[in-house]
């Protein structure tokens, strides 16, 4: 086992050198928007999506919104944002 171990580890340093060190992983998204037409599976795919998510504990704290009522919460927060700086002294 030790022989393959190091075995791997020579083959990742030749390819390190010869390939260079990859590239950073790119950042992740904060949100995500889903577009199409009426019946074209939009539902289907979060809910296939959020399962995924919940079944694998991958993120630990998230939400399912309809885009309506997260616009709405959006228009509510940006108001209370609003009234909160303008308040302030």
């Amino acid at each position: 086992m030790g022989h393959a171990i190091a075995t791997a580890r020579q083959r990742q340093q030749y390819l390190d050198r010869e390939l260079g060190q990859p590239p950073p992983a790119p950042t992740a998204p904060k949100g995500l928007l889903i577009w199409g037409s009426v019946g074209s599976g939009k539902s289907l795919l979060m809910q296939l999506f959020y399962d995924m998510v919940e079944h694998a504990k991958l993120v630990p704290l998230r939400r399912r919104m309809h885009f309506n009522a997260a616009m709405l919460e959006a228009a509510l927060r940006t108001s209370a944002a609003k009234t909160t700086c303008a308040a302030a002294p």
